[in-house]
């Protein structure tokens, strides 16, 4: 045994699906299973409907939340969010309820179950959640990844050999949709605090303005794109995914690459900073199992708000002046009949 490994101190790293921040999931804190004793794996899957205004603004949201609910049992969960109005989606199995704040489930479970909900979001609230800001001038619109976060880190030296091991093992599971184990890192020199700033990687394609768009905004590529506003349509689909190019190492794999423990420490952390942040977005409707297998689509669609009803406008000042004095008249006429009724009771 070597004298770094005698004098190596295990440190644990980043969890892959620690929050970086209170939001997403809409509503913070994880859902609640109320009933105690009984522990359900659920699967969820979430399609999240934006509407956009000409200027790219969000004036509308939506969602469909579907959970698939595996172990027999009672069930009540209680999914928080910002729900204007909630009902049963296309195969749902089961009609949700709607409290202040949240989706409400509530039954049995046989074996599976399949609880989806269409629900309507506050928009002001969802819409400062959202992954994709769009910025539309008179000439161009600009796609930007609305994801990144400060968050702490730390540098150190550290055991090359099994931290590489540990780097492709988060590769393989990250890519293939698995959920990435967490880890530890051997330290051979003291560990210094550091800031930097992640994000989640987005897979945006689509349309706008006519125009094909097809690119991974973040994952050390830009983290926004401008292009030619054309007629002005936004018809996109918005994804989050792995770092798969952060992920990816120089060789056949990290365990025979020769980086050093300190860089591969660097890249340890970084990816699974954005796996955690790729997870919160993932979970956008959060699921009643934090650990189970989240997904999340989020569709993006330019539209007109619904104008405001106009209040009635006389034609001319003669006619509103006219029309104020018989409604008066007629008021004091009723009010004058009331009276002799009354009196002659």
């Amino acid at each position: 045994m070597t004298a770094a490994l005698v004098a190596a101190v295990a440190v644990a790293l980043p969890s892959p699906v620690q929050p970086l921040s209170p939001q997403p999931p809409l509503g913070g804190n994880a859902p609640v299973t109320e009933t105690e004793g009984i522990f359900h794996r659920v699967g969820a899957t979430t399609r999240v409907r934006v509407r956009v205004d000409r200027g790219g603004r969000p004036f509308a949201v939506g969602a469909t939340h579907r959970l698939t609910v595996r172990d027999p049992g009672d069930y009540a969960f209680i999914v928080p969010a910002p729900v204007l109005d909630v009902r049963a989606a296309p195969g749902s199995q089961s009609v949700p309820g709607q409290r202040r704040g949240a989706i409400v489930w509530a039954g049995f479970n046989a074996s599976r179950k399949v609880l989806a909900a269409n629900a309507t979001l506050d928009p002001r609230a969802a819409g400062r959640v959202l992954p994709l800001r769009i910025e539309a001038g008179p000439r161009t619109i600009t796609l930007v990844n609305a994801t990144p976060i400060a968050a702490g880190v730390f540098t150190a030296d550290a055991v090359a050999p099994p931290l590489a091991r540990y780097l492709d093992q988060v590769r393989r599971a990250a890519l293939a949709g698995r959920l990435v184990p967490t880890g530890v890192a051997d330290l051979t020199t003291r560990a210094r605090p550091a800031h930097t700033t992640v994000e989640a990687p987005l897979h945006v394609t689509g349309t706008v303005g006519g125009r094909r768009v097809d690119t991974v905004l973040g994952d050390g590529r830009p983290l926004s794109v401008t292009v030619p506003r054309g007629d002005g349509r936004i018809a996109l689909s918005v994804e989050p995914v792995a770092p798969a190019r952060l992920l990816t190492p120089p060789g056949r794999s990290w365990a025979t690459s020769g980086l050093g423990g300190r860089e591969l420490l660097a890249r340890t952390n970084g990816a699974l900073l954005r796996l955690a942040r790729v997870h919160q977005y993932d979970a956008f409707l959060a699921s009643p199992d934090p650990r189970g297998a989240s997904a999340a689509t989020f569709v993006y669609r330019t539209g007109r708000p619904a104008a405001a009803e106009a209040p009635p406008v006389a034609t001319d000042a003669g006619s509103s002046t006219l029309t104020t004095a018989i409604v008066v008249a007629a008021t004091l006429a009723a009010l004058a009949a009331s009276v002799v009724v009354w009196a002659r009771s």
